[in-house]
């Protein structure tokens, strides 16, 4: 049985001024939405290996090491269960190449406001707006940052 807990790693990569975030489409047959990297945890992993891990597998890079985590909380359309998704930023290299899994048809680096206008769900676009906020403040979250929930 899934635990009720996933990770999404939300990477960024700054171009001068600008922060660009990355989002992936997702295969047709797995709802064809945008969203950044997300996944669940195996067993005995900690929720940073399991966001490093799937940002590995979903796209093919290698976060830099600082990364901070908040969460949000939602109710799962697959199931009548509450799920914690724990969100960290996750800076990448500027000129780092992406290699999508076959889990996804396309990436695009994206502002705010477009990556808001492409996310599919409200609690993707709050937690992207929180990091955005947390970055452009130069101080990122200690503790976890905040709470959605989606019926």
């Amino acid at each position: 049985m899934r635990l009720p807990i996933a990770v999404m790693g939300i990477c960024y990569r700054r171009k001068g001024a600008a922060i660009e975030y990355l989002l992936i489409l997702r295969a047709p047959h797995d709802g064809g939405f945008w969203q950044p990297v997300t996944g669940g945890l195996e067993e005995g992993e900690t929720r940073t290996d399991g966001v490093r891990r799937e940002i590995i597998e979903e796209v093919g890079l290698t976060p830099l090491l600082e990364m901070r985590q908040f969460f949000h909380r939602y109710r799962s359309e697959e199931a009548e269960v509450w799920l914690t998704e724990f969100v960290y930023g996750a800076e990448v290299p500027a000129d780092a190449d992406v290699t999508l899994s076959d889990e996804h048809t396309a990436y695009r680096w994206c502002s705010l406001d477009e990556a808001c206008a492409l996310l599919k769900y409200d609690g993707n676009k709050e937690s992207l707006k929180r990091l955005d906020a947390a970055l452009r403040a130069g101080k990122m979250p200690e503790k976890p940052l905040v709470v959605v929930e989606r019926e």
